[in-house]
């Protein structure tokens, strides 16, 4: 498999102590977990994309759970905040005259993110369902964001609804989660991302966020 993206940004040999080999152990275990999930995927898989003995995963990680917990850290810590952030001051910032055109440029920007890392997305939504820890980790990079900003500078311009920023942040991450899962993690078989899908789920979303109180244009009457 080719270098991605997301080889780049994990620990080099001078960073947390990781090896050569331990990298090339990660990679290969993101790779697996994420094609065939982490029940199917076995050691001696993982070590023979590797190109290392099935005994020097053992001597890195006590077991390959443990192995699933490092990894999904390492992704958490290294790849997912990363592209989390990427791009979003800049969308956050611009200006909109509609709520929809807001949530469609910000779906747009997470799912190009998304389609590139579906295998990472995978491997940690598998995990963080049953690790409270990692979730709590994905959550504060999340709130870390300029999202909730944004969502002020809706507010203010009567775009939104008039709620606390908390509040509408937790409702369009709901929903967003919901449509990124059902779309590329859970059955993407039957539940292929259409532009019609998009829209509809926009729809729903502005339907359901859009503030009653309808912005006055310019030189307009209250």
């Amino acid at each position: 498999m080719g270098k991605t993206l997301w080889q780049d940004r994990l620990p080099s040999g001078q960073e947390n102590e990781m090896t050569e080999k331990q990298r090339r152990i990660v990679t290969a275990a993101i790779e697996l977990f994420g094609e065939k999930g982490y029940a199917s995927a076995s050691t001696k898989e993982i070590a023979r994309r590797a190109g290392v003995a099935e005994g020097t995963i053992f001597k890195h990680y006590a077991t390959k759970k443990e192995l699933l917990l490092s990894v999904s850290r390492l992704i958490i810590d290294h790849i997912i905040l990363h592209f989390v952030n990427e791009g979003l001051d800049d969308l956050v910032s611009r200006p909109y005259a509609r709520l929809e055109d807001f949530l469609s440029a910000l779906l747009e920007n997470r799912l190009t993110l998304i389609r590139d890392n579906v295998l990472l997305l995978k491997v940690v939504m598998q995990e963080a369902l049953f690790q409270p820890e990692l979730k709590a980790e994905l959550m504060r990079g999340f709130k870390a964001t300029a999202l909730p900003q944004g969502l002020e500078n809706l507010k203010a311009q009567n775009l939104i609804v008039d709620l606390p920023a908390e509040d509408l942040f937790k409702t369009i991450l709901t929903g967003f989660f919901g449509f990124v899962f059902l779309h590329y993690v859970l059955m993407p078989e039957f539940f292929p991302d259409t532009a019609e899908d998009r829209k509809h789920f926009i729809d729903m979303m502005t339907r359901g966020l859009q503030s009653p109180q309808k912005p006055v244009p310019e030189g307009g009457e209250a």
